[in-house]
């Protein structure tokens, strides 16, 4: 009788564990389940932010959310809430962006001493610094960013160590210190080159991103030289990744180039490929400054129907501004200019301005 009550027993405490590792199994595979769905999602917001569709990138976004949430992955949360909170700073809502930034610190600071989270909190440290950065606030970004940096050189990641002092370099070339903020950005363009010839670069945008920021300041610094022979190298690996926003940047760098080497012809071409772009990208305040260019330069060339075109869009653009409705006026009034024109355009000026 006692053999069988063992017997029992230990059939008992087999079907236990097996029902255990049943369900142990089944909570792993619902894990990896909802892990897979959160980045499926999240690589589909990254296209969207890549098309310039910040709102469809955030629906996404949070979709992903959910599903780290399910999982109760901690990491993936946290990086939810920083993408989030950068795609806010994209669509220029510094506040909002930052309240993410915040929010991703805190999941991973509520998981102290649950797990090794140093990445992700390099990432977010990071992100806060460039948070506070667009806000002008320098000195608490330099504060995170040497948090940042702290832990990334324990990590010995030599690309985001770059990218951090690219950060620093942001900030001196903010407040006017261009020689010091020169000298990390070419520091960290030495770094990216050889991580990129070696092919250990995971962000080539960031190759591209450093030379056009050695270029910018180098055109800051009156070397025109260095500074095309930079933003050219931007150009190249920004066509090469299709960064939409890095190639408008690169062609009114250029542009601006040869604007101030009075090749206007040159100029001309650079700044309207780069006001093309900008209009995709519905960026209002670039494409009116490149009309101002444009309008110094068609008034140089005597070119009277591209300048009345660049004025009349630019009276629309800036809410039918009557600076601008009077100067159409006065050139119509003025026959030694209007003789230029065709009498279509004539009749058709005066009939809209007059």
């Amino acid at each position: 009788m006692k053999k069988i009550r063992v017997i029992f027993k230990i059939c008992l405490t087999i079907i236990f564990f097996i029902n255990c590792s049943t369900v142990s199994t089944k909570v792993v595979y619902e894990s990896n389940y909802y892990k897979n769905l959160a980045a499926e999602n999240s690589q589909n917001a990254n296209e969207y932010v890549k098309k310039i569709e910040y709102k469809k990138a955030l629906v996404y976004l949070e979709e992903s959310l959910r599903y780290n949430k399910l999982a109760d992955n901690i990491s993936g949360i946290s990086l939810n809430y920083a993408d989030i909170g950068k795609v806010w700073l994209l669509m220029n809502d510094f506040n909002k962006g930052l309240s993410y930034y915040n929010l991703a610190k805190q999941t991973i600071d509520n998981e102290s001493g649950e797990g090794n989270y140093q990445k992700e909190t390099a990432y977010i440290l990071n992100a806060l610094g460039e948070a506070h950065y667009l806000l002008k606030e320098y000195e608490k970004s330099k504060d995170y960013f040497n948090k940042a940096l702290e832990i990334e050189n324990k990590l010995k990641n030599r690309e985001n160590i770059a990218i951090i002092y690219m950060n620093f370099a942001k900030i001196e070339k903010s407040v006017g210190n261009y020689k010091k903020a020169l000298g990390y950005f070419l520091n960290s363009t030495g770094v990216l080159e050889k991580l990129y010839k070696k092919k250990l670069l995971n962000n080539i945008k960031n190759l591209g991103l450093a030379y056009y920021s050695v270029g910018h300041l180098y055109s800051k610094l009156n070397n025109p030289n260095n500074s095309e022979k930079y933003l050219r190298m931007a150009l190249k690996i920004d066509k090469m990744v299709e960064d939409i926003n890095g190639i408008a940047d690169d062609y009114y760098g250029l542009a601006i180039i040869q604007y101030r080497k009075n090749n206007f012809k040159k100029a001309q071409q650079y700044f309207i490929k780069s006001k093309d772009i900008y209009k995709i990208l519905d960026n209002l305040s670039q494409y009116i400054l490149i009309n101002d260019y444009l309008l110094d330069i068609y008034q140089k060339d005597d070119a009277l129907d591209k300048y009345l075109l660049i004025l009349e869009e630019n009276y629309l653009l800036q809410n039918k501004d009557e600076n601008i409705k009077q100067t159409i006026i006065d050139i119509l009034k003025n026959p030694d200019i209007s003789k230029y024109l065709s009498d279509d355009d004539l009749k058709r000026l005066n009939e809209k301005y007059k």
